[in-house]
């Protein structure tokens, strides 16, 4: 397994899960986990929004995204595709853009315009089912 330097509080919980993945998919076959990555856009590094108080966030969920594509196990992105025109994340806002190190390759992009990767196109919950995706590890911004 590749070691990792993680910086900040949430070092052993990652490492944690990335043990915990590891070991679990050389003795059962049927764990595969999703990562669903939520929400990492550039609009939410405008300053309407306010201070981080995690600036660790974004280092350590591209970390855990890396994690996963080495492996090539399944990566859902949801982009927040807000209705309100002058909204850092609007669809035809530069903001609306996954932040540097997120967008690549993955498995499903789910695009959402309400609080919830639930109520997105494509249907998430009907992809993880066709897929047969029993568990997921969930990040993101918001």
């Amino acid at each position: 397994m590749q070691n990792f330097t993680l910086p900040g509080a949430n070092r052993w919980l990652i490492r944690l899960l990335l043990d915990h993945c590891c070991a679990v998919t050389l003795t059962r076959v049927s764990f595969l986990p999703a990562l669903i990555v939520i929400d990492v856009q550039q609009g939410f590094l405008d300053p309407v929004w306010g201070r981080t108080d995690n600036p660790s966030a974004e280092d350590n969920i591209r970390r855990l995204l890396s994690a996963w594509r080495r492996r090539d196990w399944p990566v859902v992105l949801v982009r927040h595709d807000s209705l309100t025109p002058d909204s850092p994340l609007a669809a035809h806002h530069s903001g609306n853009r996954f932040q540097e190190g997120i967008d690549g390759a993955h498995h499903l992009l789910v695009s959402k315009t309400v609080n919830s990767a639930f109520y997105g196109t494509p249907d998430l919950r009907t992809w993880l089912d066709s897929q047969g995706i029993n568990s997921v590890v969930i990040c993101g911004l918001t």
